[in-house]
C-alpha cells in the first residue's frame, strides 16, 4: 500500500468519521498533545538559530500532530467500525 496509501486512506476515513458527526475520543486529542511536546522537544535537539528553531519546531509539531490524527484515521477508524458492527450483530441475535 505504502505511505501514500496510508495518508489519503487515514485522511479519507477521519474525513468520513468527522462528516457523520461523531466526535474524536478523548484519547486522541491527549496524544495529540503527546505528539506535539515530542515535536518541540525534538526541534530543541537541532540546534540553530533562533528563527531556524522556531521554524523546525512548528514543522516538527506539525509533522508530529498529524501522524496521531492520521494513524487515528486509519487504524482506529476500523476498529471502531468493526465494534459497532459486532454490537449490532449481538443486538440483532
Amino acid at each position: 500500500m505504502g505511505s501514500l496509501g496510508f495518508l489519503f486512506s487515514g485522511l479519507s476515513n477521519l474525513y468520513s468519521w468527522l462528516r457523520e458527526g461523531r466526535p474524536l475520543p478523548r484519547y486522541i486529542h491527549g496524544l495529540g498533545l503527546l505528539g506535539g511536546l515530542t515535536g518541540a522537544w525534538m526541534a530543541t535537539l537541532d540546534g540553530g538559530g533562533l528563527r531556524a528553531t522556531v521554524t523546525r519546531a512548528a514543522l516538527y509539531i506539525a509533522i508530529m500532530v498529524g501522524l496521531v490524527y492520521v494513524s487515528f484515521g486509519y487504524y482506529g477508524g476500523r476498529i471502531m467500525r468493526q465494534r459497532e458492527q459486532s454490537s449490532r450483530g449481538s443486538r440483532a441475535a
